[in-house]
């Protein structure tokens, strides 16, 4: 969600080149935007494991008011790409989701498809396989001034399986979702302010996106609570988020919890990130019977990455360390599990 040599982009949304704000701003207001002058595009570049290019970056989306809150999974030989759109401009502000197919090698396959189709903002989706289709979940403002979160699918040949649909009731105003797949089931944890404070909650679906079951509230504490990460352990959940329990608003930290494969909390939620500084951008992944935590760490400073592993039970078995400190910002961290 960059202007591809554009700085002024990047210190425009805070250096990250993300069009949603962070999580100290969004605790302040949950506003729009529109505001934002910069034009922006999606791109997508493939990788080789190392992480170097080895390919010529493709535009995905054409130029739109906002672009941001990507999402990326995989499946077999085709990818697929979820971002929020800003090019609809007939209600300010109108956010709406939009799905890419794209092959390994970057090219884009069959054309984009407009997920979500109604006024105001649906943002952020988190996308994840389903064994069938790419599954996305977004937290969607339609019903102002309440908010839930939806539910759409793509088949890996680019048909729409599943319409968008309401996957929750009685939220106010939720969002940035995310959705993890547990071989049978989607696991979905967001942000929801329906108990008077931004909590993170958690609800199971099916790949349809029916609900399946009631709804869990993971985080409950004075302060405000987003961005949940996560990941389906083969036992349970890891969810991972940004918390301003016991600070300021302006200083977030990192949580980590356990939840059963049903949802329920089995471990409450504990702070991961350190004593000092501010943490946010947290990001989960599990693999080789280990959960592992990344996030971006403000401490002496500058932004730097911390990363931490877990057990399925959500106890540390590697303390949080530096992987990315620099003499400049290393920011967003996005954990994926290898094979």
């Amino acid at each position: 969600g960059d202007v591809p040599g554009d700085d002024a982009a990047d210190d425009a949304d805070g250096g990250d080149g993300d069009a949603t704000p962070d999580a100290d701003a969004d605790a302040e207001e949950d506003g729009s935007d529109a505001a934002d002058a910069v034009e922006e595009e999606d791109w997508h570049v493939p990788c080789t494991v190392p992480g170097l290019t080895v390919g010529t970056p493709v535009e995905v989306a054409d130029p739109g008011a906002v672009i941001g809150g990507l999402s990326l999974a995989r499946a077999g030989g085709v990818m697929g790409l979820a971002w929020t759109d800003g090019r609809i401009v007939d209600v300010i502000p109108n956010e709406e989701i939009y799905f890419h197919l794209i092959d390994p090698a970057g090219t884009l396959a069959g054309s984009e498809i407009r997920i979500s189709n109604e006024d105001l903002e649906s943002r952020a989706p988190s996308v994840a396989w389903t064994g069938s289709a790419f599954g996305m979940a977004w937290g969607d403002a339609r019903g102002l001034p309440a908010g839930d979160v939806f539910w759409a699918a793509v088949d890996e040949g680019g048909d729409v399986a599943v319409p968008e649909v309401q996957v929750t009731t009685g939220g106010v105003g939720a969002m940035y979702a995310a959705t993890a797949w547990s071989g049978s089931r989607v696991g979905i944890a967001w942000t929801d302010n329906r108990d008077g404070t931004m909590d993170v909650y958690f609800a199971l679906a099916d790949a349809a996106g029916a609900l399946d079951g009631g709804i869990s509230r993971v985080s409950d504490a004075a302060g405000n609570s987003f961005g949940p990460a996560l990941a389906w352990t083969g036992a349970g959940w890891i969810v991972a988020w940004d918390d301003t329990a016991g600070g300021a608003s302006w200083e977030p930290h990192v949580m980590l919890a356990a939840l059963s494969p049903d949802g329920a909390v089995d471990a409450a939620g504990a702070r991961i990130s350190g004593d000092t500084g501010t943490a946010n951008h947290a990001t989960v992944a599990f693999a080789h019977g280990v959960a592992f935590a990344c996030w971006e760490d403000f401490d002496a400073g500058a932004h730097d990455v911390f990363c931490g592993a877990y057990t399925a039970a959500g106890v540390e078995s590697v303390a949080p360390a530096a992987v990315a400190a620099t003499a400049g910002d290393s920011t967003s961290p996005s954990l994926a599990a290898s094979p």
